[in-house]
């Protein structure tokens, strides 16, 4: 028998068993987006070298704060979960009204009596969706009441990401992260017409492979980039350019109109370009100064770097 691994080692010292407990992966719910009283299907692969004992779905209306409610999920082939014995639990979350948002986590048990959860963290960390029936625009977000609430009274320049979920032509990314994104000198125009930055989980890429994108709905500036872009390119040195096209988008249930999805700039923004090596060694600018914005988005100091 060889020496104790160090992430078993790790776990025994946190919880005083190296017993992981069932490990839930595959969530996912339909519709995405349900009409009022509509119930919610949802699925979750489980595991667990011990046997799986019971597993469930686990929501309220909204917050994480409050009574939870919670429904038994199966495997035995007859609850839309695929073949009976298969490690795919079904079940159904019951209707809401319009325009709530539903959070909600799967929470399983193995026979020793030991408890996971999806998301790590639940019920702190859940998944959401909103009841608003079947929508024409391509993009949605939908964060929780806590969440939103964070992102209204923070710091416009916070760059600390707020949990929320996003679906992109009837794909559903659970948890990701999202902050506004911008420069200050937007002024009004930041609160007015926001743009995000969204990061997507490690597992769970955007369309082309992108780990993070910008929701970008300050067009100003658009038609100089393209411009400038064309300017300074030939067919045989094309200029860097990032990826960039509108889609129809709506917040919380609110439409935002026709923001642009962009690439961000950055590592793969550079392999792209210039090869591997470029990512490798990507080039630091050290700055001269350092400004200090209020949320209303004027300097309010400036210090030598």
């Amino acid at each position: 028998q060889g020496e104790e691994n160090s992430v078993r080692a790790r776990l025994r010292a946190e919880t005083g068993s190296d017993n992981l407990g069932p490990v839930i992966a595959e969530v996912h719910h339909l519709p995405f987006s349900p009409d009022p009283r509509e119930t919610v299907h949802v699925v979750a692969r489980v595991a667990d070298g011990d046997g799986v004992a019971a597993v469930r779905v686990v929501f309220t209306d909204n917050i994480q704060v409050g009574e939870f409610e919670e429904r038994e999920l199966f495997d035995d082939g007859v609850h839309d979960d695929g073949d009976p014995g298969d490690g795919v639990y079904g079940g159904e979350i019951p209707g809401f009204s319009a325009s709530k948002r539903v959070v909600f986590f799967v929470e399983a048990e193995d026979t020793e009596q030991v408890v996971g959860r999806f998301p790590r963290g639940a019920p702190e960390k859940t998944l959401v969706y909103m009841v608003e029936g079947p929508v024409s625009e391509t993009v949605q977000v939908v964060m929780d009441d806590r969440n939103r609430e964070s992102l209204a009274l923070r710091s416009v320049h916070s760059n600390y990401l707020l949990d929320g979920a996003l679906v992109y032509k009837n794909d559903d990314v659970y948890n990701v992260g999202l902050r506004y994104r911008g420069s200050p000198y937007a002024g009004r125009l930041q609160r007015q017409r926001p743009s995000y930055r969204i990061r997507f989980p490690k597992d769970q890429r955007f369309h082309r492979g992108r780990r993070e994108i910008n929701l970008l709905n300050n067009d100003l500036n658009d038609g100089i980039w393209y411009t400038l872009t064309a300017r300074n390119s030939t067919p045989g040195t094309p200029a860097p350019g990032f990826d960039y096209h509108y889609v129809t988008a709506r917040f919380d249930g609110e439409p935002i109109g026709a923001p642009g999805i962009s690439e961000t700039v950055g590592r793969g923004f550079l392999e792209k370009w210039y090869g591997q090596e470029a990512g490798e060694d990507i080039v630091c600018m050290n700055a001269i100064g350092r400004f200090r914005f209020n949320n209303a988005c004027l300097t309010s100091s400036r210090d030598e770097a």
